[in-house]
């Protein structure tokens, strides 16, 4: 780093470097800095980078708790819903295995990429769970692939196995069926700002006829703010592939056969619990969002911050060069700063919608007038 950060600056008179820099200053830095260590950075594009900022969330959830206490569901846990896609592959291959040190290791799979069938889930922060539409990529539905369907649940084809604005109006109408007939009380849905959510004005007029209010989250916040992410889709993609390994070494690497996705999938969503759909909710704040969340939120990203203020600043005045075979001279200048050396980027942030409540008139104007 140290190399990379004098060849940013130049080999002009403020940096005379005579030899190439050793490769253990690393670790002599590492030694001088034990609040330093080498980690593996969990990915983040920089789309939900920019977007995942403290002036957007503070936003959503001051519309967030308008509309909660304006439907009157702020204590009505099983009248706030939040429906979710993710992807089954039927790729399945171990993170990890036990072998001899030094030896190559292989594991048997069906083929050297599978293929991604999508999953529409919803739950409740009460813990309940609404219908479930699984999708295939195809044009023909086979009767024997319903074999071991779990209940409420439905099975439907695109031609690239993705939701679309059609399937998810169907399944508005299947959720519908699923809701309470003789209850006043509205309904508050979440979904992400996928178009055929957001956008569809079949779905939206048929949840607003119905007293289903449409809530989305911010763009490119979803890896935090959805619920069913990380405390249902986690733990069911882990019993997924646990099934689908099994099935693999009992088949010998067979690809798994359309029939068999059913009884699989059924075995895997078994343990969906009531716990998994409260966790989601509970740990996002969802159902009695305040401001504890956002003091959190911004006690997070300012701990970051402070932490790369910090780190520069190590690097910047700490840093030395490690000891070398032959003598080196460098000169630095005093008012030498980090960003001088390292040109940070900078991406705009996405645009915030009028209005998170998808089902508002104002809302239904801004996509007529983008239409």
């Amino acid at each position: 780093m140290c190399s990379s950060l004098q060849s940013r600056k130049g080999s002009g008179d403020s940096v005379q470097q005579r030899e190439k820099q050793g490769t253990s200053g690393s670790g002599v830095f590492l030694k001088r800095n034990q609040n330093i260590g080498i980690r593996k950075p969990e990915a983040l594009s920089a789309s939900r980078a920019a977007g995942f900022n403290p002036t957007v969330v503070e936003t959503w959830f001051q519309q967030y708790r308008e509309t909660v206490d304006r439907l009157g569901l702020r204590n009505v846990p099983d009248h706030i819903w939040n429906c979710n896609e993710t992807g089954l592959q039927d790729h399945f291959l171990s993170s990890k295995v036990v072998a001899e040190v030094g030896s190559l290791c292989f594991e048997i799979t069906a083929g050297e990429k599978g293929e991604t069938s999508t999953l529409l889930a919803c739950i409740n922060a009460a813990g309940g769970y609404g219908p479930n539409m699984v999708i295939f990529k195809g044009k023909r539905m086979k009767a024997n692939w319903l074999y071991g369907v779990p209940e409420n649940t439905y099975l439907r084809m695109s031609d690239n196995g993705w939701i679309n604005a059609e399937l998810f109006t169907e399944w508005g109408h299947c959720f519908l069926k699923s809701l309470p007939k003789d209850d006043p009380q509205p309904h508050l849905l979440l979904v992400d700002g996928h178009s055929s959510h957001v956008y569809n004005i079949d779905f939206l007029n048929l949840m607003k006829d119905n007293n289903v209010y449409v809530f989305s989250l911010p763009p490119h916040t979803t890896h935090y703010l959805q619920p069913a992410d990380r405390a249902l889709f986690k733990s069911l993609k882990h019993f997924w592939r646990l099934e689908g390994r099994r099935v693999t070494r009992e088949s010998a690497g067979k690809q798994l056969d359309r029939a068999l996705f059913m009884p699989l999938f059924s075995k895997a969503w078994s343990t969906a619990t009531p716990e998994n759909a409260q966790a989601g909710f509970r740990g996002k704040m969802m159902m009695t969002p305040s401001r504890l969340f956002q003091a959190t939120l911004l006690a997070t990203l300012s701990m970051m911050l402070s932490s790369l203020k910090s780190l520069c600043h190590s690097l910047l005045h700490s840093l030395t060069p490690p000891p070398l075979a032959q003598e080196v001279e460098v000169v630095t200048e005093p008012d030498l700063s980090f960003m001088s050396l390292v040109t940070l980027p900078v991406r705009e942030r996405p645009p915030s919608p009028p209005s998170y409540d998808r089902t508002s008139q104002e809302h239904f104007n801004f996509v007529k007038e983008k239409k």
